[in-house]
């Protein structure tokens, strides 16, 4: 039609409207296995300096393709309008759009008026960056391969092998190009460039946990588009090989070093203390790195960026008694069959791991072996390892040339073709100088990279199970076990989801120092209560309370009272004065919400008159008494002691994410006697008071055979306190009697009156002589 329509400007033009977004994913290359040509930047298909020189030029800039067999035959069209606006047409050309008004063109016509787009009005996001790593991924990096979708592809001329470093350098000319004020100009309308670069959006990061994206293919069936792909999540972790490089020097504190290298490692180990070459070695053998002096300057030089030199037959010369030109062939038996790199994976939790190449048809069967503390995905060591077996059977073929001084200056390293010798370079190995050159040569081939299925290779699978911080709660309860009388003990409840199977539990009076306590296997069911529940009767059923309880795992169940009345179905819950009141429940019913019901309750049991009275509010923990409850023994001086207690899945370290941490203070429940029942008070003769009570057991109190509760002490003692109603104690003394006589004289002496209100707190002592729970009666008028 000959329209040109800036048909977004009244959008960008709008006042509600702050920067102008772009998905950024324009070609940086135009690379052939061959090379670009046409480029002389186009050293490598990893150059970065070649990368940023596409970033505002060539394709879409420059020029265009017109039609799928002009790409394939490199013809290239120049972008042109006609009318001196070419940029109309430039997708490249930001700052041309972003500098100029707009005018619309009908039928070619372009229009005096221009639209309402203001030059510098709004800076430039760039919402998405990003290029596929996989070959050649510059050359098209909005492509996506993935074979199960219709829109699968991989990038213009690209075999479709792993390529990280690519992706890599793509994005890195891109932060550096716009970083250039020469490139970014600064806006006369806002304060700021053009391009925001704070705000460049790579692509893409995501959020499920590497490495189990994207080795757990039976949770995410996309994990094997992950090689391929646009994501950063477990590569940009790594290191350029030329960062490496630079930064190992730079911590010996050399300079004069120059570097032009490709390659990319997740990690790299100097494992003792060692010289700059010892560090260095292990990376100069693995990707074969030549290092050449030139001018003063060390030089750690790839191939790739080699300088190539035609020669032509007039740099040959002839001197008296020598061969111009002589080539030999190596024995093939004196070649390597196959290559295998000892490296370590990411994919195989850091361990060491062996990949080998494949092994090539001959009679030899000599081995190549790669050894290096470096950090690599199999693609990468795979590649490598052809590599360096390929390079070894075509240097087998050598040449020693002899030419003038004069007509060529030459380097070691440098590449040669050699007029004559199509099809094939040389590379200088070593250079021997008088009145004319002598040069050892090698054979050299710049090889295709992998394709998609050499490198479809079978990462070992860890364990891609992840699991959550575990919630556990440390419970200070009364005696439950007989066989437990003579132990000092806290229980643990322990719930995680996912469940990991084995948990480690720790404990430090410090944030350091943990030691491992135990460790445990079973799941306790821990949940929360999900309305306020009042005091009730003690020693008969609770039919107007009950509790709803969200459970996260596990279920309840309802029993018959024979059943509860053996230990069934008890509960801990967390009472609002902080401990814990046990109680049974007999009916459980689920609710439509997945909460339950438990009602028909006994309140109060071993003890727990106390928490019950203080009742539980909303969010109250509880937690069900089974066998997932551990009992974790204590010494006598952690009593009393804050400590940190750290719990976590026994696979990892006690550092890791994974671990939960509480803190806590025991209060030594469980040695702690019963409070005695059925305290009573009755008057004597005149003023004289007699207080009586009953004992209780812990340990087989429940037997209706004997004729008195059997005693769980050295002795029986008893602890008799009487205070006055705001607390203070007036009286004390220790009677081994269930009863106590307090006469007028003490009574008169202690609160100076007959008729003054009081109250008796009476606890039985331990075999340690601490006193258990107390219980109290109030006397007023007697």
């Amino acid at each position: 039609s000959g329209d040109v329509l800036f048909n977004l400007d009244d959008l960008w033009a709008s006042p509600n409207i702050d920067a102008i977004g772009i998905d950024n994913y324009m070609p940086l290359s135009d690379w052939r296995d061959e090379g670009e040509p046409q480029n002389p930047l186009a050293k490598s298909p990893h150059s970065i300096e070649y990368f940023k020189s596409n970033v505002g030029r060539e394709e879409g800039y420059d020029w265009f393709y017109a039609t799928s067999e002009d790409r394939l035959n490199g013809i290239r069209t120049p972008i042109t309008d006609g009318q001196g606006e070419p940029w109309i047409y430039r997708y490249k050309d930001i700052v041309s759009w972003w500098s100029n008004q707009h005018h619309n063109r009908l039928n070619g016509v372009r229009q005096v008026a221009s639209t309402n787009w203001v030059p510098q009005s709004k800076p430039i996001f760039f919402t998405e960056v990003g290029c596929p790593a996989v070959d050649k991924g510059t050359n098209q990096p909005n492509v996506f391969f993935d074979p199960k979708s219709d829109q699968s592809a991989l990038p213009y001329f690209s075999s479709g092998g792993r390529d990280d470093l690519v992706q890599r350098r793509y994005l890195e000319a891109t932060y550096e190009f716009w970083k250039d004020s020469n490139n970014n100009p600064r806006s006369e309308v806002y304060n700021g460039r053009m391009v925001d670069t704070k705000l460049i959006t790579p692509w893409a990061w995501d959020a499920r946990p590497f490495p189990w994206f994207p080795l757990s293919l039976e949770t995410w069936s996309d994990g094997e588009n992950w090689h391929l792909g646009h994501w950063l999540n477990g590569r940009l972790g790594g290191c350029s090989l030329q960062d490496l490089v630079l930064q190992i020097i730079e911590d010996y504190d050399h300079d004069d070093i120059e570097v032009e290298l490709d390659g990319i490692v997740d990690g790299y180990i100097i494992p003792t203390q060692a010289s700059a070459r010892a560090a260095l070695e292990p990376l100069l053998g693995l990707y074969n790195i030549r290092v050449v002096e030139e001018a003063g300057k060390i030089i750690f030089r790839s191939q790739n960026y080699a300088d190539r030199i035609d020669v032509d037959r007039d740099a040959f010369v002839h001197v008296e008694n020598q061969i111009i030109k002589t080539s030999k062939r190596g024995s093939e038996l004196e070649l390597p069959a196959e290559a295998v790199v000892t490296h370590l994976s990411i994919f195989n939790e850091y361990e060491d791991m062996i990949t080998k190449s494949r092994r090539l048809e001959g009679a030899s069967d000599r081995q190549i072996s790669l050894q290096a503390p470096v950090v690599l995905p199999e693609p990468s060591a795979l590649k490598l390892a052809d590599t360096r077996l390929r390079e070894d059977w075509i240097g087998r073929e050598e040449k020693n040339i002899t030419l003038s001084i004069n007509k060529q200056f030459v380097a070691t390293g440098d590449v040669l073709k050699l007029e004559g010798d199509e099809g094939r370079e040389w590379q200088i190995d070593s250079i021997e100088r008088s009145l004319t050159q002598t040069l050892s040569l090698k054979s050299i081939i710049n090889f295709p990279a992998l394709s998609s299925s050499e490198t479809a290779v079978s990462y070992p699978q860890i364990n891609a199970q992840i699991f959550g911080r575990p919630e556990f709660i440390m419970l200070d309860l009364p005696l439950l076990k007989a066989a437990d009388q003579s132990r000092l003990l806290s229980h643990i409840a322990l719930s995680a989801r996912p469940w990991a199977g084995n948990y480690n539990i720790y404990s430090s009076p410090d944030t350091e120092g943990f030691l491992n306590r135990t460790s445990l296997q079973a799941q306790a069911n821990i949940g929360n209560l999900l309305n306020d529940l009042s005091h009730g009767p003690i020693g008969r059923w609770d039919y107007n309370n009950f509790l709803i309880v969200a459970l996260p795992f596990g279920n309840f169940e309802s029993v018959l009272p024979l059943t509860l009345f053996n230990g069934g179905n008890i509960l801990a819950l967390e009472s609002i004065n902080g401990n814990y009141e046990l109680l049974q429940f007999s009916h459980a019913d689920l609710q439509e919400d997945g909460s339950w019901k438990l009602s028909k309750l006994i309140r109060a049991q071993l003890g727990t008159e106390t928490e019950m009275v203080s009742g539980a509010r909303t969010g109250a923990k509880v937690v069900l008494l089974n066998d997932a409850i551990y009992p974790l023994e204590l010494q006598q001086h952690e009593v009393g002691i804050q400590q940190n207690w750290r719990a976590g899945p026994s696979r990892d370290v006690i550092s890791a994410d994974t671990y939960s941490m509480i803190q806590h203070t025991s209060n030594a429940r469980s040695q702690k006697m019963l409070s005695p029942a059925h305290l009573r008070v009755k008057r004597l003769d005149g003023n004289n008071l007699q207080f009586s009570w009953i004992r209780r057991g812990r340990i087989d109190a429940d037997n209706w055979d004997n004729v008195d509760i059997p005693l769980d002490a050295d002795q029986e003692k008893y602890l008799v306190q009487i205070k006055s109603p705001n607390g203070n104690i007036k009286h004390e003394a220790i009677t081994q009697l269930p009863s106590y006589n307090y006469t007028q004289e003490m009574r008169q002496s202690d609160f100076g009156s007959l008729n003054a209100d009081l109250e008796i707190h009476v606890a039985q002592l331990g075999s340690n002589a601490t006193p258990g729970r107390f219980n109290k009666l109030t006397v007023s008028n007697l």
